[in-house]
């Protein structure tokens, strides 16, 4: 019984505490991009709440960003949080470029991503690829609201059928 209530008050609590530890992911929109393209960075911290991200040097790209998202849930009284920041690059010349780790200061300390590699090339032509929405309802090979395709021309509406005027009015009697 001792064995249980040592489990439950002091072991538990630990397990469930590392499953939570803080961690920052980068993830590039395609590690390969042409002169004649852009792409997008993200970099998501989950389970804390960022006090100042540090990007990486972005040196050799034109730069337009961040911007923000937050999400939080709680799913039987397990609280899980993320912050994103995302960037946007267009190559100013080719060459590979390996970005330095981002490094985001929060409540529990700093905590660094991974280094990233990008290739910048003078003529690519990226792959397609499905372009599906992060959220799934704003897709564009989904049908949209009510299983109508946004890119379908809306069809004209029914047109009223025309009853025919009476010959004779009660006003004429």
């Amino acid at each position: 019984m001792k064995k249980n209530i040592f489990f439950i008050a002091f072991i538990f609590p630990l397990i469930l505490s590392a499953q939570e530890k803080p961690f920052l992911k980068t993830e590039f929109s395609s590690d390969t991009v042409g002169m004649n393209g852009s792409l997008e960075i993200v970099f998501t911290l989950e389970n804390a709440a960022i006090k100042k991200l540090n990007p990486p040097n972005f040196e050799g790209f034109d730069v337009q960003g961040p911007s923000t998202m937050t999400s939080m849930s709680i799913v039987n009284g397990v609280t899980t949080q993320s912050m994103s920041y995302t960037y946007y690059l267009t190559p100013k010349k080719t060459g590979v470029f390996n970005f330095d780790a981002a490094s985001a200061e929060t409540s529990v300390g700093v905590v660094n991503s991974d280094k990233k590699t990008l290739v910048v090339l003078d003529n690519y032509a990226a792959p397609k690829k499905n372009n599906r929405s992060r959220f799934g309802f704003f897709d564009d090979e989904a049908p949209g609201f009510f299983n109508v395709h946004p890119s379908q021309p809306k069809s004209a509406p029914p047109k009223k059928s025309q009853t025919p005027k009476p010959k004779y009015s009660t006003e004429d009697i």
